[in-house]
């Protein structure tokens, strides 16, 4: 004992010196005389601060809470370590960060702001493995897995998300386009099949979008060698029915490319008094009226000194196929194109509608039907939804819809500002750049998370703006394009 304390005395007043642990460096080569030298040593940093606005606008909307009801959760409530809800947090939060992989999730683990982002887990639960931090890779697989997924009820969740995102306005106009897109499979995916017209192996999911505000409502999985208009009226008549319901004055507009000139398509449109126009393929007797109302008029209506230019002439006039009961409205339209070879510089176009609007307006209706290709392109490339690497087709439909649950995330946050807003109509890929992905070191107090991001990033202000406007819950939904 006396030694003890000698030797313990001996020592006092001595300075304690703090080891730091041995961190590997690396040291580049260019430079000049000062060169730049990696080191992870950094205590705790996030790379994705920018996921903030997004989660309070989640929180005063309540939109994941919304999905969270319209799904059934068939696990032991007393062996659940992580709610419904942060999982589907953690997994639409992730897709919107970029991170598409579930084996992603195992390295978010460590990032205390994502943590703090899904919500607490489950505190009552009895299972011996409960832990705090993100779900596993296996629990994430579980979600995909553990379920029937029924895709209407699933459909149920973006209709009231966009509800949601309304705050109770009724708009005047809403155009509805429906689309179907290419999602190549490279394993051995439950019906998976080689589709013709894009010659690959893959699916064909189909999506109905709103134009104006940048949202999709419906979304469903097909296997690979569906006819493109596969499902379009059992997707589309739910959907209006939900329109038709909450937004009762508002006026209804549908646009549809040539793969769904189908007679049920145009009756369902006539039931609900919806003004559509979709685009029919040429047949032998659409170009025989072509020839004979169209072409004549360009040497009547086409100076000699314009006709190597660009122009574009119309007619219309009632047509019936052969499936059709009544006759319907055509417009015809012939485009002089100087850029293609000479064979096909006359290029031919044939609509079907039922509008009272003059030609050119159908035209410049129909025209405006490029938002629908943006939101599959977001989708694809930004989100890349065309990961569906699950083997059953079921799960395969779920996580298709939980990109779309992404997606839909940022297009409600496009729609809370205001017009004249740099990001009105920025895409997902930069809205990333400009919002999501900024770094910033992460302290924790015993009331507070500091998150401090450099003050020399260059979007620092885009942030600022979009985090004060979100917690103040002044949110006023404005339409993100003009549809025509």
């Amino acid at each position: 004992m006396t030694e003890c304390r000698r030797e313990s005395a001996g020592r006092k007043g001595r300075k304690r010196v703090r080891r730091e642990p041995k961190y590997e460096q690396v040291a580049f080569s260019f430079g000049g005389s000062v060169k730049p030298t990696l080191r992870c040593d950094a205590e705790a940093v996030t790379s994705d601060v920018g996921l903030l606005p997004l989660r309070e606008l989640d929180e005063r909307l309540g939109l994941v809470v919304a999905a969270a009801e319209c799904i059934e959760d068939l696990r032991r409530p007393e062996m659940v370590v992580h709610p419904l809800v942060r999982l589907l947090r953690e997994t639409v939060y992730a897709y919107a960060a970029g991170y598409e992989d579930a084996n992603d999730h195992g390295p978010l683990n460590s990032d205390e702001l994502f943590r703090h982002l899904i919500g607490p887990i489950n505190t009552a639960s009895v299972n011996p493995k409960k832990h705090e931090g993100t779900a596993s890779e296996a629990t994430i697989s579980r979600l995909l897995g553990g379920r029937k997924l029924i895709w209407e009820a699933f459909n149920e969740v973006h209709r009231k998300w966009f509800l949601l995102a309304m705050r109770g306005r009724a708009p005047r106009v809403l155009t509805l386009d429906v689309d179907g897109y290419d999602v190549e499979t490279h394993g051995g995916q439950q019906l998976t099949l080689f589709n013709g017209y894009y010659g690959q192996e893959m699916y064909y999911p189909l999506k109905v979008s709103v134009a104006e505000w940048g949202m999709i409502l419906g979304n469903i999985l097909r296997p690979g060698d569906s006819g493109a208009n596969t499902g379009a009226e059992e997707l589309l008549r739910p959907t209006i029915e939900f329109l038709k319901l909450h937004f009762p004055k508002t006026r209804l507009r549908l646009r549809a490319d040539s793969g769904f000139m189908n007679g049920r398509l145009y009756r369902l449109c006539e039931e609900f008094g919806i003004e559509y126009a979709i685009r029919l393929r040429l047949n032998k007797t659409l170009k025989g009226l072509i020839e004979r109302l169209l072409v004549p008029g360009i040497e009547r209506e086409i100076p000699p000194a314009r006709r190597n230019q660009r122009w574009s002439l119309y007619r219309e006039t009632t047509y019936r196929a052969g499936s059709w009961k009544r006759e319907r409205r055509i417009i015809m339209k012939i485009t002089h194109n100087p850029s293609k070879p000479s064979e096909k510089q006359l290029e031919r176009y044939v609509l079907v509608t039922n509008s009272r609007r003059s030609i050119r307006n159908v035209w410049n209706f129909y025209g405006h039907r490029g938002q629908c290709e943006q939101r599959i392109d977001e989708l694809k490339n930004h989100l890349r939804a065309d990961k569906l690497s699950c083997t059953l087709f079921d799960r395969n439909d779920f996580k298709l819809h939980l990109f779309v649950m992404a997606h839909n995330l940022y297009a409600v946050a496009r729609i809370c500002l205001p017009p004249e807003h740099q990001l009105k109509r920025a895409t997902i890929a930069r809205m990333r750049i400009c919002l999501v992905k900024c770094g910033a070191t992460v302290r924790r107090t015993s009331r507070r998370l500091w998150l401090h991001a450099s003050r020399n990033w260059p979007y620092r202000d885009l942030l600022l703006d979009l985090s004060r406007r979100f917690a103040s819950g002044r949110l006023t939904p404005m339409p993100i394009w003009d549809t025509g």
